[in-house]
């Protein structure tokens, strides 16, 4: 495992079993990409920040053996329905995911000489993030599952440090095309601004203060929902090529992005709308803006709010006028979404 973070080094606090808590807990929430989004994945910058009421948690018990298990399964009613699920969301499944981020920290220690308790674990996680709708749920159950492991083995990991082992989890281990915003924001768990351009192998993260009079909502569709990887895969590939369409649409999306941060910081509900209207319209002319979020953004922008893609999959950032989010609501939920009301600036979410 390439290791960007690999100078940094982790903390071990304390070793061995005489130390090691008999259960651990991580838990991690969702986010919504705000502005600029999907350019970090490309060498752009975006702005993004958590979705608290929509959050992943992992457990982890002592037990005879290393087992993972989902606090709730309820399987498939039939093949036909399997068939169907592996059509909408690919061969994906939160247990991956956990097995990944194990691996991942473990080799990440490995690489400091940092020694861990290999005493196997139960390992049980749950999530109320609606599943591939563009919120960040892979990665909220990543990050959860790397806290709970942290707390268990008594390692201190910085937001950057975490947020690296959990992109390595999903890119390195897993072959998902995936950027830093995700990681970003939740790692840190505030409203982030994240800047991939620079040279060094791990971006600026820089925390915004949102103004706490600020109110945003997040909607998403049921049934948009589609793997993410799939879109980023895609534009790394036109990137790569020096695509004029993709380079273009970039520096539009940095530009929104650095826009959004310091709307968000001022509280100016008109310039983060631009810039979340900028946003929408670069991932358009880039193709990056599937049926379900176009859908999504038509009911916001006919409430007279702005919207764009909060990630890939169904979901969108909305921010309404003023004194209008209780009738933006509730035109998205006519047409069947999914909604949750978000004040970016009342604090950090994790408990």
């Amino acid at each position: 495992m390439h290791d960007p973070t690999a100078a940094q080094g982790a903390t071990p606090l304390t070793a061995g079993p005489a130390s090691r808590p008999p259960s651990a807990t991580g838990w991690c929430a969702a986010r919504a990409g705000v502005a600029g989004n999907p350019s970090d994945a490309i060498g752009g910058a975006a702005v993004a920040v958590p979705v608290p009421m929509l959050s992943a948690t992992v457990e982890l018990h002592d037990a005879d053996r290393l087992v993972l298990r989902p606090l709730h399964d309820d399987g498939w009613s039939s093949v036909d329905e399997l068939v169907a699920h592996t059509d909408r969301y690919g061969h994906e499944g939160a247990g991956r995911l956990v097995s990944a981020a194990i691996v991942s920290l473990v080799r990440w220690c490995r690489e400091r000489s940092v020694d861990i308790d290999p005493a196997p674990f139960e390992v049980r996680w749950s999530t109320a993030a609606p599943r591939s709708v563009g919120l960040g749920g892979s990665s909220a159950i990543v990050i959860a599952t790397l806290r709970s492991l942290c707390r268990r083995w008594r390692l201190d990991v910085d937001a950057p440090q975490l947020a690296a082992v959990a992109l390595h989890a999903e890119v390195g281990e897993l072959g998902v095309a995936a950027g830093w915003m995700d990681r970003a924001v939740q790692a840190l768990d505030a409203p982030t601004f994240v800047d991939t351009r620079g040279d060094g192998e791990v971006p600026e993260m820089r925390v915004l203060r949102a103004d706490p009079q600020l109110e945003l909502l997040v909607a998403w569709d049921p049934a948009g929902a589609a793997p993410s990887g799939r879109l980023h895969a895609g534009l790394r590939e036109r990137s790569a090529a020096r695509e004029p369409t993709v380079l273009a649409a970039v520096g539009r999306l940095v530009d929104a992005a650095l826009v959004a941060a310091d709307a968000l910081e001022r509280g100016d509900r008109d310039e983060l709308a631009r810039a979340v209207d900028q946003t929408c319209d670069a991932r358009d002319r880039l193709g990056a803006l599937d049926a379900a979020t176009r859908r999504m953004v038509g009911v916001a922008s006919a409430a007279s709010a702005a919207a764009t893609s909060a990630g890939s999959g169904g979901a969108v950032l909305v921010v309404p006028p003023v004194d209008a989010t209780q009738h933006v609501e509730q035109r998205l939920r006519a047409a069947g979404a999914g909604v949750v009301r978000l004040q970016p600036g009342r604090g950090r979410s994790a408990p």
